[in-house]
């Protein structure tokens, strides 16, 4: 079944409603409408959405970790491998030593359902120390994890894998 996004006005909405009130054969119909209306008004809370995204910067931040085999603590000042807290600029997953050197890539987590891919690309890439690369780790509600990285990432990436596979 397809899904399409249709944008209502709280009047189209009212109207809807009460039009579905005044048409007894159609109850179970509007019923259905009506709840789906009712899903699509509630927003999710700052608190919440805050806490989406610290709980996928720990996720990120433990993917990291486990990839390079570096032990991540979040609660420990020392981790080389840490989640930075919410709203601080700078990229959200801080590494420090040996972590620093075996991940070129500086993070920038985003869980959210709606994303501006370039805002965010040029968020990390702003964020990314010299000589690093900044890249996005971003997950939708109820989907799995992605890399997004702008073209100038990517080519420079393979140009550093092909010379190290011509032996350069």
């Amino acid at each position: 079944m397809a899904q399409r996004l249709v944008t209502l006005t709280d009047e189209d909405i009212e109207l809807i409603n009460k039009s579905f009130e005044k048409c007894p054969d159609l109850y179970s119909v509007g019923q259905k409408v009506k709840n789906k209306l009712s899903k699509s008004q509630r927003r999710i809370t700052i608190a919440s959405a805050k806490n989406k995204g610290r709980e996928f910067q720990y996720f990120c931040a433990e993917w990291v970790s486990e990839l390079l085999g570096i032990p991540y603590d979040q609660h420990n000042d020392d981790s080389e491998i840490q989640s930075r807290p919410m709203a601080q600029q700078g990229t959200d997953i801080v590494l420090r030593g040996k972590a620093r050197e075996l991940f070129p890539f500086d993070i920038e987590a985003k869980a959210t359902k709606d994303l501006s891919i370039q805002d965010a690309v040029d968020q990390a890439e702003k964020n990314a120390g010299v000589g690093r690369f900044g890249i996005v780790f971003y997950r939708q509600t109820s989907q799995k994890p992605v890399v997004i990285m702008s073209l100038n990432v990517f080519a420079d990436l393979y140009r550093r894998f092909m010379e190290k596979s011509n032996g350069n």
